[in-house]
């Protein structure tokens, strides 16, 4: 599997235990839902080298995965670890970011604030809204400039499992799929960081809320926030 060049907590997930990184609750759901919507998607949102898509396409050997992932390092990782596996045919990567409004914006690295407190220095990448087009304005090793889509501009089939992982921006990534619920083309969707926001939209085209691993009584916010 083709890691990051630089300290990073999947690459250095795959370095330290030689597997790739997928959480056992997205494994479970994918081994639980693929099988009933077959012809559906697995579509990772936030996918960086591919984890949770190189399991599902290689565990799961029915189900067509769909990567969507805004750094540039990481898709071309997640590309080679596709091409050394022979997944083209099965697996697509995107390189995108997620947002309800589509619009070129740029991915900054910031290292962290306070690097004392830091064992490994992993810096993040903060996405800023961009003026002009995606083709133009300046690029450096620490500003990529990509584009924002909306899922259901990007997507037109039925989705099996969706994972949105986009460190802190899963609210307006979800909002970009309205449309993909409102066909009923939306099946089951894992949240890496769930809220009120989340479930008010599931709820909203009649998808049922689990949150650690119990049933949420549709619209009932009050036993959401106690979960």
């Amino acid at each position: 599997m083709t890691v990051l060049p630089v300290r990073d907590w999947e690459s250095d997930f795959v370095r330290g235990y030689h597997d790739i990184h997928c959480a056992y609750s997205i494994r479970e759901l994918i081994a639980r839902r693929a099988p009933l919507d077959r012809g559906g998607l697995f579509v990772d949102v936030g996918a960086n080298i591919g984890g949770c898509a190189l399991w599902g396409a290689h565990f799961m050997k029915s189900l067509e995965v769909v990567a969507v992932e805004p750094l540039r390092a990481a898709t071309e990782a997640l590309n080679g670890t596709i091409r050394d596996n022979g997944l083209a045919d099965r697996v697509t990567v995107l390189r995108a970011c997620v947002r309800q409004e589509g619009s070129a914006a740029s991915l900054r690295r910031v290292l962290p604030s306070d690097l004392a407190s830091w064992s490994i220095l992993q810096p993040k990448w903060e996405l800023e809204r961009t003026q002009g087009s995606t083709t133009s304005g300046a690029e450096s090793g620490d500003t990529e400039v990509v584009q924002c889509r909306r899922l259901d501009e990007i997507l037109h089939r039925r989705i099996a499992v969706m994972r949105i992982h986009t460190s802190g921006t899963e609210d307006s990534a979800l909002a970009s799929a309205a449309g993909l619920a409102r066909r009923g083309l939306l099946g089951a969707v894992a949240l890496q960081f769930p809220s009120l926001e989340q479930a008010r939209f599931l709820w909203r085209f009649g998808l049922s809320v689990e949150l650690a691993g119990r049933r949420i009584p549709h619209g009932d916010e009050a036993a959401f926030e106690q979960a």
